[in-house]
């Protein structure tokens, strides 16, 4: 995990294989970055988080300690947010979870809509949505709109 040897000898033409070889879990989606892609996953039917898997010219790669840094991290009432950079790259992700009863609309502050994994907590109103993005350009005043509420990222 700290510097993976494999990474040396072995290339995955797809990401899914990464998370097949790396650790167990079913993908839920695929989000690509230029040089890196985020895989969400799953674990015996709950959410399992996400896994970013950094790519060079031969393939994808097996992430180390070090390939991907949090550059944000923040938790409230509102929910979960985080932002992650792929070292050496300029390949952003934004992610979280938050809790809403109403229906969930997210979009980034280019009006972009976000992905989101929604599912709703049996016999009450309230859905958990995980929502996850790559993120162009990412800059210090990086923004996701929850239902028009704007939760800055920085």
């Amino acid at each position: 995990m700290l510097l993976p040897i494999e990474n040396l000898f072995i290339s995955f033409k797809l990401p899914n294989s990464v998370l097949s070889y790396y650790q167990c879990g079913t993908v839920n989606d695929i989000v690509y970055g230029k040089n890196s892609c985020m895989i969400i996953y799953s674990e015996k039917n709950t959410f399992g988080g996400q896994f970013i898997v950094p790519k060079s010219e031969k393939g994808y790669k097996i992430p180390s300690l070090f390939s991907v840094k949090r550059i944000f991290y923040s938790i409230d009432e509102n929910g979960t947010f985080e932002v992650y950079n792929v070292s050496g790259t300029k390949d952003y992700y934004s992610c979280g979870m938050i809790s809403l009863k109403e229906e969930a609309n997210i979009v980034d502050q280019n009006h972009k809509k976000i992905n989101t994994i929604i599912t709703e907590i049996p016999e009450t109103n309230i859905k958990n949505v995980i929502f996850y993005s790559f993120v162009e350009n990412f800059t210090n005043d990086y923004f996701i709109a929850i239902n028009g509420r704007k939760i800055i990222f920085s």
